[in-house]
């Protein structure tokens, strides 16, 4: 039988590559054929010669079926296309089209199936370098391939290493901004209890604690949303009115470290953000002004501004930088005179995780966090700083036309002609159950408590006088709030089941059981928030009628 596989002979005796065999091939003298045949031989590297027009193999060396695990004599004479190598099968029309387009291959990585002795499989990775070759007008293309499997899997496990601290610091960022926010709520609880014992509670304590819950939810329903890969829902805000509403939040947040003071311009047009993040913004430009303070400072301080900027094209790389576009803008700026920044360590700080704090003091994502979300909005983030004068970081916001109409809170009262309809409520955490019982128990409605879904379809099943409606949370021990649903679709196909949840948010899932509110409570929830959605589950009216899920949109 003669020998199938074409005269390639290296003019270097080197060890082969696609370039040299090919290239070695139009002028290796016939002497040389035992030089390429040891060469082709002893090659570390996968080495298959085929035909282009059919793709018929010619020879493969013995790299080849030992990263394979094929027999030569199995595929010589063979398709490559109709190997079973190709983990993915449209890799092989890549590669073909990659042929076709360029004329050869470099670097073409690809997965592949490794065949075991003892008949399993195993997933391998390959890196392929391929160049054409005429001989006697006939086009051959020889595929020299790398076994990358090691590397990638060592690479993977970086990979995920390096996921695993991003995930720390995320989680130590978090943290860090939900104790801002506990301390704010501890300290208003503190002295709202102890005003109350001496009979002389104020309410603009409570208003705080309200407050910062709030934000505490917003930053919740953020990580929620960022971790589903979630649109924000910006809506047009007075930038003025929120750092004004911001104040007694922050100032415990700088406590004696510093003097704070607002400068708030008069008259600001609105910009379109989400409510939200604009309180996130602030609240780590002034975290990180206070960080910056010198301990010894006894005259520190930290200034909140906000005002109206126009930059034209010929002032925009100034003024703005790289990232920034002509036109007019709303200004929020954090002063501080702290240490101030060198400049090498300025151009770095909007870096995720890039830090000169010690471990325990940040994490390197809150000037990250402020730049992603004023990017976000349109807008661009500038630093200025000198090195012991202190740092001005100036967030620039598009502006969005006339500042929007101061709307008052709803008081969580039912809505007129509320009757006493029955509500099944079930909640495994005995706090949330206690006070949305006393919530909607306030508002006029008859409530049951069930601790899981269990003990909930146990009283369904043996209650004298039917239920109007079940509020279920949606995740709990032994059965959920969708289980619940899909055991009572059948046992009590006309009672509505509305779910709330820390986790879920208004979906397509939602509507696929009959007896299933179509929207949801998301957690944590205003008592407004709680009664509204009741009313309108009870009604059979939609989100838009009642404005529930508002909350997630606007930081309530």
């Amino acid at each position: 039988m003669p020998d199938p596989r074409p005269p390639l002979d290296p003019s270097d005796g080197g060890v082969p590559t696609a370039r040299s065999v090919a290239a070695s091939v139009a002028v290796a003298p016939e002497h040389s054929r035992a030089i390429l045949d040891v060469a082709f031989a002893t090659s570390q590297d996968a080495i298959i010669i085929f035909r282009a027009r059919d793709e018929l193999i010619v020879d493969v060396n013995e790299a080849w079926t030992r990263t394979t695990g094929h027999a030569r004599e199995d595929v010589v004479g063979r398709s490559q296309r109709t190997l079973s190598i190709w983990r993915d099968p449209s890799d092989s029309a890549r590669l073909a089209q990659h042929m076709a387009e360029r004329g050869s291959v470099d670097g073409f990585e690809f997965a592949f199936t490794r065949h075991l002795p003892d008949g399993g499989t195993a997933l391998g990775y390959a890196v392929l370098t391929a160049q054409p070759v005429v001989l006697d007008g006939e086009v051959y293309v020889v595929g020299v391939g790398r076994d990358v499997t090691v590397e990638r899997r060592e690479r993977e496990a970086r990979e995920r290493t390096r996921r695993l601290e991003e995930l720390g610091h995320l989680a130590g960022g978090v943290a860090h901004d939900f104790n801002n926010l506990l301390t704010v709520i501890t300290s208003y609880a503190e002295l709202l209890q102890a005003d109350a014992a001496a009979g002389a509670a104020n309410p603009d304590d409570a208003a705080e604690i309200r407050r910062a819950a709030s934000a505490a939810a917003a930053l919740a329903r953020r990580l929620v949303a960022f971790s589903r890969h979630q649109p924000v829902v910006p809506r047009r805000i007075d930038l003025g009115a929120t750092v004004r509403d911001a104040q007694r939040l922050l100032e415990p947040i700088v406590g004696e470290r510093a003097e704070l003071t607002l400068d708030v311009a008069p008259g600001l047009p609105s910009v379109l953000a989400d409510p939200g993040q604009i309180e996130q913004v602030l609240l780590n430009l002034v975290v990180n002004a206070r960080d910056a303070l010198a301990a010894d400072d006894r005259d520190a301080r930290i200034v909140v501004r906000t005002g109206r900027r126009d930059v034209d094209a010929a002032d925009v790389r100034r003024v703005l930088g790289a990232e920034g576009a002509p036109g007019r803008y709303v200004t929020l700026a954090v002063e501080d005179s702290g240490v101030g920044i060198d400049e090498a360590t300025l151009a770095r700080i909007f870096e995720p995780f890039f830090t000169t704090k010690a471990p325990d003091q940040g994490t390197g994502l809150g000037l990250a966090v402020v730049h992603g979300i004023v990017r976000q909005a349109g807008g661009v983030v500038v630093a200025e700083s000198v090195p012991g004068r202190g740092t001005t970081v100036t967030t620039y916001w598009p502006e969005a036309g006339a500042a929007p109409e101061p709307q008052a809170e709803r008081a969580p009262a039912p809505r007129a002609g509320a009757r006493a309809a029955r509500v099944l409520l079930v909640e495994d955490q005995g706090p949330v159950r206690a006070v949305a019982a006393r919530v909607l128990t306030r508002a006029g409605y008859v409530v049951v408590e069930a601790r899981d879904g269990r003990e909930a379809l146990e009283l369904v099943a043996r209650t004298h006088e039917p239920f109007d409606l079940v509020l279920s949370d949606a995740v709990m021990p032994h059965m959920g709030g969708r289980e619940v649903a899909e055991q009572l679709a059948t046992r009590a196909p006309g009672l509505r089941v509305l779910l709330m949840s820390g986790y879920l948010d208004s979906s397509e899932a939602l509507a696929r059981l009959p007896n299933l509110v179509p929207h949801l409570v998301p957690k944590p929830f205003a008592a407004a928030e709680l009664v509204d959605a009741v009313r309108a589950a009870l009604a059979g009216e939609s989100p838009a009628d009642s404005d529930v899920g508002d909350g997630a949109a606007s930081g309530v």
